[in-house]
């Protein structure tokens, strides 16, 4: 399993990298939606993304457009991870084409359980 977190901040990274590499995924993270976006046009696969929503240069949901409107990456789960709350930000990135919505704080068993929600199988 393989997975790319894109977040500006570098704490909010470490902590879901930490995570998920104990949950078994091999994990890139990047600092920007733009230079992730790059990194996927060069090729690199991964069964799921983790994006902040507030980022400067490309915000995640401008992130999760862009995914979506190439069919190349329909496979790739798009999961927005984010301190906003408003019920208008979520809807705004589930029509965007995003998969699931997450509240930061990120919480271990949480994190899991929206995992799991997706299809990911843990041991």
């Amino acid at each position: 399993m393989k997975a790319l977190v894109i977040d500006d901040s570098r704490a909010t990274r470490r902590l879901i990298r930490r995570l998920l590499t104990k949950f078994g995924f091999e994990v890139h993270d990047e600092p920007l939606a733009t230079t992730s976006l790059a990194h996927l046009k060069e090729g690199h696969e991964y069964d799921i993304a983790l994006v902040d929503v507030n980022m400067p240069e490309m915000n995640g949901i401008e992130f999760v457009r862009e995914v979506r409107s190439d069919p190349k990456w329909d496979q790739m789960f798009l999961f927005m991870v984010t301190s906003d709350s408003s019920e208008g930000r979520m809807m705004e990135a589930m029509e965007a084409g995003a998969d699931e919505y997450f509240l930061k704080p990120v919480h271990e068993q949480a994190l899991k359980g929206k995992l799991e929600l997706l299809g990911f199988e843990f041991e």
